[in-house]
């Protein structure tokens, strides 16, 4: 017997589905992440990670690095990584010193 009341989707699944039907529709939602240890919310319409730099206006300059749920990701494929909801995501910029 099925219990009543709503069903919920592991985070994966709902993640891949919103992004599936918001992309046939002009609405935009939001979408939350944790970026540096602060939670922020992105629009649906670009979720790579370029897409977050954008969005957050960033400047992905030379000398940064983005890690997401402890991988590093390769700036060659910072335009194709998608995002999917609660990823952590953590910009690391190198500095100089002495």
């Amino acid at each position: 017997m099925r219990a009543k009341g709503k069903v919920k989707l592991p985070s994966e699944r709902l993640s891949s589905f919103l992004k599936f039907f918001y992309s046939f529709t002009k609405i935009e939602i939001l979408m939350n992440f944790l970026l540096n240890g602060e939670r922020i919310e992105l629009t649906t319409k670009d979720l790579s990670l370029s897409g977050m730099l954008q969005q957050q206006q960033i400047d992905a300059n030379r000398g940064m690095a983005l890690a997401v749920n402890d991988q590093v990701i390769p700036k060659s494929d910072w335009d194709h990584y998608q995002l999917s909801e609660n990823d952590q995501i953590l910009i690391i910029k190198a500095t100089q010193g002495g």
